[in-house]
């Protein structure tokens, strides 16, 4: 089966690209950005279109996300890969495997969900743990990503930060112990590392305000 797209959208990964327009959440806007850097790569499958249809017209939405929602569909127009046979007889396949095997039930868009991204060698993009009892089934979690994404960058701020206090407290109790010459050279290097410590912790700062304003 020749490959419709790298990634195929789940529908709750659709729901966070609508949703990033409200700024409710910034992993939402992570998610958006990948979706606008993958476009062309990306495809839905027709069980989420029939998912999203059933949202924006069966739940409160308002009317920036309704307008968002219709703009993204039609962008997935040509890029919808419908059921056909090949699908349904994964599908069908699949809700046996995981009831024999594990005794796992996924319902049943999820599960035309994977047999679309397992036919079409996709990478399922989605924040369902539950597709993880897939065999053979590879998911990738954008807004899981986003989240890790900060904390690592937070941690990183404050090691960083605890380098910078102490090279200065070491470089300087080394110079007070040293010769004049020695001191000077010390106190160069000190500086040096000093200067990357804060370009360091600056470039890490400015990367986490730039995550908060998106």
């Amino acid at each position: 089966m020749k490959q419709v797209g790298k990634f195929l959208l789940d529908t709750n990964t659709i729901n966070y690209i609508v949703r990033a327009a409200s700024g409710d959440d910034p992993a939402f806007q992570y998610v958006e950005r990948h979706f606008r850097l993958h476009r062309d790569q990306c495809a839905i499958a027709a069980t989420t279109k029939q998912e999203l249809v059933a949202w924006m017209e069966g739940e409160r939405i308002s009317p920036s996300e309704r307008a968002e929602l219709i703009r993204i569909l039609a962008h997935f127009e040509e890029r919808m890969i419908p059921m056909g046979d090949a699908v349904s007889d994964r599908a069908g396949k699949l809700s046996a495997v995981l009831k024999r095997r594990f005794n796992k039930n996924l319902k049943t868009a999820d599960t035309q969900i994977a047999a679309t991204a397992l036919v079409h060698r996709c990478i399922l993009i989605s924040h369902d743990q539950d597709f993880d009892s897939v065999p053979g089934l590879v998911r990738l979690d954008w807004y899981l990503m986003a989240i890790s994404e900060k904390k690592l960058l937070r941690v990183l701020k404050l090691r960083v930060g605890y380098v910078g206090i102490a090279a200065f407290f070491t470089y300087s109790a080394l110079a007070l112990m040293t010769t004049s010459t020695i001191q000077q050279m010390l106190l160069a290097l000190g500086v040096l590392v000093e200067m990357f410590t804060l370009t360091g912790y600056g470039l890490i700062q400015w990367k986490l305000a730039r995550e908060d304003r998106s």
